[in-house]
């Protein structure tokens, strides 16, 4: 209608339920009873935004709650005496079997952490309510005590029991669900084969994982391995799920990587630049060994990755290239509080080509009375069919660098320092044709994954 102002109110409140229940959410209006005194400042004719009364809400699902508001009051009373009165409300669960007392009084506009506990003839359970901030609004989670956390890149197959009831629930990838509140005393979890639910792990008691003991808790499901790990999060308990294992392509170029256990089946894949990978197929109770291969060169020999027993294992990996020429590739393992162990691979340096000239290199020795210049490795595809980039190259722990052409192998640049920082050159001349190419240089640092290169130019 002309003359009506036409508004808008979008709640600042979300509600998450993880109780592993559906719910149903009302506004508590025990305060608005203290509050009648106050009604005739609005007046009869006062427009109101209400609620609608009650949200359900299914497990795992988040309702955007609506307060029941005077529009008087939203846009006209003072910040202070909006805040008089906490908004709170109520939650009811819906269980079928059990008859719960509704939960009163949850201050939406807490901070804090706050335990309700639900009284039935079963025995008291605990229901925790907690506020995060995702957006800039204020989100409200109503949860069981402890919650399943999936930190895989697969999804997480599971079957919960408690008595004669059984639920079994698929949990998504970096996703979370919710152990229903009434299984976790007396409740066991089994972990399933995402490739054949049949095949389960051991049955073990929920409460059991929520311990941390000073050993590994590792379970083994067919031939996937999973570590638990327990998270507290104020009144919350994570269970997380990681892999025994994880390996990441620190390096620009692809990295072809094969890691096995003694007795188990080689696992062989490739891995591109910054990729990550889990591996579910070794178990942390046994050595593992993995071999490595970069563009342009073969195989290297099998290399300790992992000792179970805890001892130092090599931080380098030596790739073997042409004319006994070696390319380093350098290993940072770190192994995780009760988590994952993750390998990272990577070299300490990298020469980038951004000229317009296809160019070889060569490491200099610069301790002999004559320079001794050895071609890097690692240069030219071992086949045709290779996926091979010829602007980029690794090199070790090289001083001194010289440059040529491919067109001229033998005509090589003055050699050059790559330890300091900065930009500098250096020339290839031809003395029989009298022509020179000059060509600019920039040592600076890339950072890339965990691991710093020193990037040539």
């Amino acid at each position: 209608m002309k003359g009506e102002d036409n508004i808008e109110y979008v709640s600042p409140y979300n509600i998450k339920n993880s109780t592993g229940y559906k719910v149903e959410i009302s506004g508590d209006h025990v305060w608005h009873e203290e509050s009648k005194s106050d009604d005739h400042h609005h007046g009869k004719g006062a427009s109101k935004h209400k609620a609608g009364g009650v949200y359900t809400c299914e497990n795992g699902a988040s309702v955007s709650y609506l307060l029941e508001l005077d529009v008087d009051q939203l846009f006209k009373q003072a910040y202070g005496d909006y805040h008089l009165h906490a908004h709170k409300i109520k939650v009811g669960i819906h269980h079928e079997s059990l008859k719960l007392d509704t939960i009163k009084g949850i201050d939406i506009d807490s901070n804090l952490s706050s335990k309700h506990l639900l009284q039935t003839g079963s025995g008291p359970f605990e229901i925790v309510t907690q506020t995060n901030f995702v957006d800039n609004k204020r989100v409200l989670s109503i949860c069981s005590p402890i919650q399943i956390r999936n930190c895989l890149s697969t999804p997480l197959h599971l079957r919960l029991e408690h008595g004669n009831r059984k639920v079994e629930l698929v949990v998504g990838v970096k996703e979370e669900a919710a152990v229903p509140f009434d299984f976790i005393n007396k409740g066991y979890l089994t972990v399933l084969n995402p490739d054949n639910t049949q095949l389960s792990g051991p049955r073990n008691e929920i409460v059991s994982y929520t311990k941390i003991d000073k050993k590994l808790n590792q379970i083994t499901v067919g031939d996937r391995n999973y570590i638990v790990k327990p998270v507290i999060d104020n009144d919350v308990t994570y269970i997380e799920f990681k892999s025994p294992f994880v390996i990441k392509n620190c390096c620009p170029l692809p990295i072809y990587y094969q890691i096995f256990s003694p007795g188990t089946k080689v696992l062989s894949k490739k891995l591109k630049s910054q990729e990550t990978a889990e591996i579910f197929n070794l178990s942390r109770g046994t050595k593992a060994f993995i071999k490595t291969r970069v563009q342009g060169l073969g195989w290297s020999s099998d290399s300790l990755v992992y000792s179970e027993s805890g001892s130092a294992v090599p931080d380098k990996i030596a790739i073997k290239g042409i004319e006994g020429t070696t390319l380093t590739l350098n290993v940072h393992t770190v192994q995780e509080d009760h988590g994952s162990y993750k390998i990272y691979l990577y070299t300490k340096a990298m020469i980038v080509n951004e000229t317009l000239y296809d160019l070889i290199y060569y490491s200099c020795d610069e301790d002999k009375k004559e320079v001794k210049k050895t071609l890097l490795p690692g240069l030219n595809p071992l086949s045709p069919e290779e996926d091979f980039n010829p602007k980029i190259t690794f090199y070790g722990d090289s001083k001194k660098l010289a440059i040529a052409t491919k067109k001229a192998p033998k005509l090589t640049s003055t050699p050059f320092a790559v330890g300091a920082i900065g930009d500098q050159t250096t020339m290839i001349e031809d003395l029989t044709s009298n022509t020179a190419i000059e060509l600019g240089i920039n040592l600076s640092l890339v950072t890339a994954g965990i691991t710093t290169y020193m990037h040539s130019t």
